[in-house]
C-alpha cells in the first residue's frame, strides 16, 4: 500500500491498481468492448478462422495436426487467428492489415495472456482494470458450452481415433513383415564373405568368373557330394515323360573337381584379405590342352 499526496491531503493507492501496472499506450484504441460482444455470440472457440476459412485444417496430414497451434482472439473486433508458432500466423497478418485504428491487442486463449504487436511485448493487467475486465469476460465465454465446442471436441475425438487406427495398421503391418521373415528361408549368400582374388598374371577374367561362382551355393553343395566315393545322382523326368527316373552312380572325383572344391571351401573360410587359387587355375590350364 502507498500514499498519494494530493493538495494537503494523503490518499491510500492500491499497489495492485492500474497507477502501478506497466503502462502499454494502445490500450485504448486496441480495445473495443462493444464490437468484441458482438463477435463472440454463438462464436466457434479456440479455432483460426482464417484457417477454416481456407479449409487448410482439413489437408493438413495428421502430423501437422497432432500439436495444433495456439489461437489469439484479437481485443478490437473479435478475430481468431494462429499465432507464430504456426505456419501460418493469421493473429500478426491480421494485425498487419491496414486499418484506421490498429487491431494490436490480442488474447491467448490458451493462458489467457494479452500481447500488444505495436510494443511487441506482453501487457500486464488486473481484475480491476478496463482490460482485465474484458479478459475476464472472454474466460465466462469461453467457459459456456456452445455447439461450436462441441464440434471442436467431437473433431479431437475423432482425430484421436484416426490416430490410434493408424497405429494400430502400423503394429500389424511390422508384425505381418516379421512373421513374413521368419518363414523366409535363409539365404546362402548373406553367410558368403567377398574375398579378393590374388592375380597370377594376366588372370582377371578367370578371377572374375571364380567370383561369380564363388557366389553359387548350390555348387559348392553339390561338390561336397561328388567328393563322396560312390555317389548317386538321381535325375527326375518331365512330368508327362514316360521314362522312369535316371540314376547315374558317379565316378570319384578327378584333380579339377577337388582343386575347384578347395577352393570354393577357401573363398568360404578363410580369414585372409585375399586367396591365390594357383592350383585350380593350374588344373583349368592342364584341362585345356
Amino acid at each position: 500500500m502507498g500514499k498519494k499526496r494530493t493538495k494537503g491531503k494523503i490518499v491510500p493507492v492500491d499497489d495492485s491498481s492500474e497507477f502501478l501496472e506497466p503502462v502499454c499506450k494502445h490500450i485504448r484504441k486496441g480495445l473495443e468492448q462493444s464490437s468484441l460482444k458482438k463477435a463472440l455470440v454463438n462464436v466457434e472457440w479456440n479455432v483460426c478462422q482464417d484457417c477454416k476459412t481456407d479449409n487448410k485444417v482439413k489437408d493438413k496430414s495428421e502430423e501437422e495436426t497432432e500439436e495444433n497451434p495456439s489461437v489469439w482472439l484479437c481485443l478490437k473486433c473479435g478475430h481468431q487467428g494462429c499465432g507464430r508458432d504456426s505456419q501460418e500466423q493469421h493473429a500478426l497478418k491480421h494485425h498487419l492489415t491496414p486499418r484506421s485504428e490498429p487491431h494490436c491487442l490480442v488474447l491467448s486463449l490458451d493462458n489467457w495472456s494479452v500481447w500488444c504487436y505495436l510494443c511487441d511485448d506482453e501487457v500486464q493487467y488486473c481484475g480491476s482494470s478496463r482490460l482485465g475486465q474484458v479478459v475476464d469476460y472472454v474466460r465466462k465465454q469461453a467457459c459456456v458450452t456452445t455447439p461450436g465446442s462441441a464440434a471442436k471436441d467431437n473433431g479431437n475425438i475423432e482425430l484421436e481415433n484416426k490416430k490410434l487406427e493408424k497405429e494400430s495398421k502400423n503394429e500389424q503391418e511390422r508384425e505381418k513383415k516379421e512373421n513374413l521373415a521368419k518363414d523366409a528361408p535363409v539365404k546362402y549368400t548373406s553367410q558368403i564373405a567377398v574375398t579378393g582374388l590374388s592375380n597370377l598374371g594376366n588372370t582377371c577374367f578367370f578371377n572374375a568368373v571364380m567370383q561369380n561362382l564363388s557366389q553359387t551355393p548350390v555348387l559348392r553343395e553339390l561338390l561336397k557330394e561328388v567328393k563322396m566315393s560312390g555317389t548317386i545322382v538321381k535325375i527326375e523326368p518331365p512330368d508327362l515323360a514316360l521314362t522312369e527316373p535316371l540314376e547315374i552312380n558317379l565316378e570319384p572325383p578327378g584333380p579339377l573337381t577337388l582343386a575347384m572344391s578347395q577352393f570354393l571351401s577357401e573363398m568360404q573360410e578363410t580369414k585372409k584379405g585375399v586367396v591365390t587359387p594357383k592350383e585350380l587355375f593350374s588344373q583349368v590350364c592342364k584341362n585345356a590342352l
